[in-house]
């Protein structure tokens, strides 16, 4: 295992002040994984103008619906002279995976096909591992090749109130993280059936939970119930026995699986009856929560072995799990396809046990 370079974060300062120790270490990393990211967003929006105004209305929008953690990235933009539009683009990058001119455009043939930002594929599993109670495991996948060299832990500090998130050097948001002794949650793309809205972003969502959420019920409650700027997945892990489940969210709707003793997985395909209408085919999963599951590969190569990825991570939490140790958690995770070549890095939290252990890339 890696050793990834680990960063306190001191949330008592001013927000332009937070992230400049970091900023100092880690312009290159972070810089590479945004412009990288710029470069995506511009095969997908060809023209220059059309550029600008894309980065003009996502800054004047998520202003406007309440722009949490603005100045953060304005510390960020200046550092590495990115216009504040780009990086708040870039930071809203869950949403841009959702945005389809398709939908808004469906007079215009030459225009609708435009913009159609990659997905995020992601794989969680939760389980009961004796000795470490109830256990988080999460893969993260992203089609960013610089965004594995730039993985960081990150342990937040308010008043000495800490927890830890597992991220991308110049990303603000959290898209998975531990409050050690409470619980750790995730966020894995979701399939869509609008276009965003500028609501509360799951990726900000997390971080102001881990920041404000003391308990596992809290936290459940705040997942559950916050109207969103788009469809996602959340894993909460809690520390006491039965504390655990995937929360999967349209903007303002939610359906919650709970833990129930058997390994509870997800990918990025809706589970709960409730939602499989949003799945773009229908599917079973060989090892479900007692409720099918449906896959979503006409939605790209990231999410297309959604399915396979959710099945193989079930079915090896259902092993011996009485040998399970922190090391030989590791190889869970890192299994293919659950691990695969757009991995950025895979994590396991064992909030019991406040641990965290991380490896960078695939």
């Amino acid at each position: 295992m890696k050793t990834v370079p680990h960063y306190r974060i001191d949330l008592e300062l001013p927000e332009e002040d937070r992230w400049r120790h970091v900023i100092q270490k880690e312009k290159a990393a972070a810089g590479a994984v945004l412009r990288e990211a710029l470069d995506v967003v511009r095969d997908y929006i060809p023209t220059r103008a059309l550029q600008k105004l894309a980065a003009t209305a996502f800054e004047t929008l998520y202003r406007a619906s309440g722009g949490l953690y603005m100045d953060e990235m304005q510390a960020w933009a200046s550092a590495l002279r990115i216009p504040l539009g780009e990086m708040v683009m870039i930071q809203c990058s869950y949403e841009l995976s959702h945005a389809d001119l398709r939908k808004l455009l469906p007079k215009f043939p030459n225009l609708r096909d435009m913009f159609r930002f990659p997905r995020l594929g992601c794989t969680i599993g939760i389980h009961d591992v004796p000795g470490h109670g109830l256990t988080h495991f999460r893969s993260l996948d992203w089609p960013l090749e610089t965004a594995g060299a730039a993985t960081r832990l990150f342990t937040f500090d308010q008043d000495g109130r800490e927890f830890i998130t597992a991220g991308i050097a110049g990303y603000t948001g959290v898209l998975s993280g531990m409050l050690p002794g409470a619980y750790s949650v995730s966020m894995n793309w979701a399939p869509c059936e609008a276009n965003p809205r500028f609501e509360f972003g799951p990726a900000f969502l997390l971080r102001h939970v881990l920041e404000t959420c003391d308990t596992y019920a809290e936290a459940r409650r705040a997942l559950r119930d916050t109207e969103l700027s788009a469809n996602v997945f959340f894993a909460l892990c809690g520390a006491k026995a039965g504390e655990a489940c995937v929360i999967e969210r349209t903007t303002t709707e939610a359906a919650v699986r709970n833990y129930r003793g058997k390994p509870l997985v997800q990918g990025n395909h809706f589970v709960s009856p409730k939602f499989a209408h949003l799945n773009p085919c229908d599917t079973e999963m060989e090892c479900s929560q007692d409720e099918d599951d449906e896959d979503d590969d006409d939605d790209g190569s990231l999410i297309e072995d959604s399915e396979g990825r959710a099945s193989v991570l079930c079915h090896l939490l259902s092993a011996n799990r009485a040998k399970y140790s922190r090391r030989t958690m590791g190889p869970i995770i890192r299994s293919h396809p659950v691990c695969n070549d757009l991995t950025v890095h895979s994590v396991i939290y064992c909030p019991a046990q406040g641990t965290t252990d991380i490896w960078p890339g695939n």
